[in-house]
């Protein structure tokens, strides 16, 4: 049907600008981590080696807010492709057929059990979206933990720039959450519209 087909297409566009938006949430801890070395870092911009435990603590200290937030940013991603989706499935309908097909509580009801289904399901390596929102947020941190334990020696300008690659380097982590998971989303509420009407 030309409707799906084209509602395909918007959807991509939809996901790509949710990648970015996502991405740029996730890269919102670069300041914090920044601010944790140039702590630690003398007059001359060295690191010493020294410091290195205590980097390593605070940085630590970050996951719990940082995992919250990577959640939350990726949760959006699932609750506006849900919404989004059952919204303009209803508006074809409604503009097809000349009925509004579900009522606002049957829709909320809907949107949410979509959501749920999104977080229960499991991938072929057993993981829920609830864990991955986990392992990508430790991920990175450890990431950035061993880039600064690396490059700490090297001064505060490279350890801040290598920072920047490890996040760099993430984004196409991110970028896979959101297009399965965004995805996945997606189809849930095409079928769950579909039951309903």
């Amino acid at each position: 049907m030309l409707f799906f087909e084209s509602l395909i297409e918007e959807y991509k566009k939809l996901n790509t600008q949710q990648s970015k938006q996502t991405i740029q949430q996730i890269e919102a801890i670069k300041p914090k981590v920044f601010e944790v070395l140039v702590k630690y870092a003398d007059k001359d911009e060295n690191i010493p080696r020294s410091k290195n435990r205590s980097i390593n603590r605070e940085l630590e200290a970050m996951l719990p807010d940082f995992h919250k937030e990577v959640s939350d940013a990726i949760e959006q991603v699932i609750n506006e492709t849900t919404s989004w989706t059952t919204d303009k499935v209803i508006e074809f309908f409604a503009v097809t057929f000349g009925v509004s097909l579900i009522a606002t509580s049957t829709k909320e009801a809907l949107n949410k059990e979509v959501i749920n289904n999104v977080y229960k399901y499991r991938w072929p390596n057993g993981t829920n979206l609830t864990d991955i929102q986990y392992w990508h947020a430790r991920d990175i941190l450890d990431s950035i933990r061993q880039a600064v334990n690396t490059k700490s020696k090297a001064g505060l300008s490279e350890a801040l720039k290598e920072v920047e690659k490890v996040l760099k380097a993430n984004r196409w982590k991110t970028e896979n959450i959101v297009k399965s998971d965004g995805v996945n989303a997606y189809r849930e509420s095409i079928i769950e519209n579909a039951k309903k009407k």
